[in-house]
């Protein structure tokens, strides 16, 4: 089976989760799986690793995976593991989580976050995704999530925001956010807050949850 036809098995989901290698002590009890889903290379590790869950769609090179994945890609190509999967996913799939992607190397980490960006950009309807429950990605639209404390926004290409609600610095006007510039560095927020872009963004925070209007 390819990953393709796993997909096709989930023609009306609109979430799908997405684990990749995950820090020392984590496993699949603490991913809380369900499918769809798809275990990307070494993430594949932990699909038998003691837990009770033994579905999903395992795929990669097999360069960080100690088992057997259910697809193999190449391992000289110019792209990741995860790059294929995001960008072999259907349009329908509006909700991504991804698992175990953040906190290994700095440079897999940013190229992460970049290839997230990408999909957001290209997401017709509107998507966001989530990495663990720290980061949060949203395409171009109107979103609300809720933060306690101090969060971030940061756009990986110039796209105009609003943003008001229950936070200190609110952006009543379109405002034009540079790539990685530090004005929406530390923010705070004391509830729900209310988020307007004309393309991808992205909110850095410990905890929030967030849902499209």
């Amino acid at each position: 089976m390819s990953l393709d036809e796993y997909l096709r098995r989930f023609e009306n989901a609109r979430r799908i989760t997405l684990v990749g290698p995950l820090p020392p002590g984590a496993g699949p009890d603490e991913v809380r799986p369900e499918e769809p889903l798809v275990w990307i290379d070494g993430g594949a590790n932990h699909r038998d690793a003691g837990g009770s869950f033994r579905g999903g769609f395992a795929v990669g090179d097999g360069d960080s995976a100690r088992g057997a994945l259910d697809q193999y890609l190449p391992e000289e190509k110019d792209h990741s593991d995860l790059s294929y999967v995001l960008r072999n996913l259907p349009a329908h799939f509006g909700e991504v989580t991804l698992r175990g992607f953040l906190g290994a190397r700095r440079d897999h980490e940013l190229f992460n976050l970049g290839e997230v960006h990408r999909f957001l950009s290209a997401a017709k309807p509107p998507a966001r995704a989530q990495f663990d429950d720290s980061v949060f990605g949203y395409s171009e639209g109107e979103w609300k999530f809720s933060a306690d404390g101090v969060f971030s926004l940061a756009a990986f290409e110039a796209t105009e925001v609003e943003l008001f609600g229950a936070c200190q610095y609110p952006l009543a006007a379109p405002t034009k956010i540079a790539p990685l510039t530090s004005l929406g560095l530390s923010n705070r927020g004391f509830g729900e807050i209310t988020l307007r872009a004309r393309g991808p963004v992205f909110i850095f925070l410990p905890q929030c949850r967030g849902e499209k209007t």
